[in-house]
């Protein structure tokens, strides 16, 4: 493993772990520095709920506002994975 992945792979253990335990993490910039490597992350979580027999059941949009993506620095919109039912189900939301 070399640095780059490591990163990577401790960005998505902090957001994996604030998700599961729904709070906020520290922002993971310090961790990810490219559009690319936020994907690279992403795919990473999502091939853990995958693992866990979960399916990704479609996609969604973030950072629709201009507002917010300034304030994250960023110029573009995002896309990720839905998530299913059951998954949010499992995270508490009902």
């Amino acid at each position: 493993m070399n640095t780059h992945d490591a990163r990577l792979i401790q960005a998505a253990e902090r957001l994996w772990t604030a998700q599961m335990r729904m709070q906020a993490c520290a922002p993971v910039r310090d961790l990810v520095h490219t559009v690319d490597e936020a994907y690279a992350v992403q795919r990473l979580n999502v091939e853990r709920m995958v693992a866990a027999g979960h399916r990704p059941v479609g996609c969604k949009i973030g950072l629709t506002s201009e507002a917010v993506q300034r304030q994250l620095g960023v110029d573009q919109q995002h896309p990720g994975s839905g998530v299913p039912d059951d998954v949010l189900h499992l995270l508490g939301h009902q």
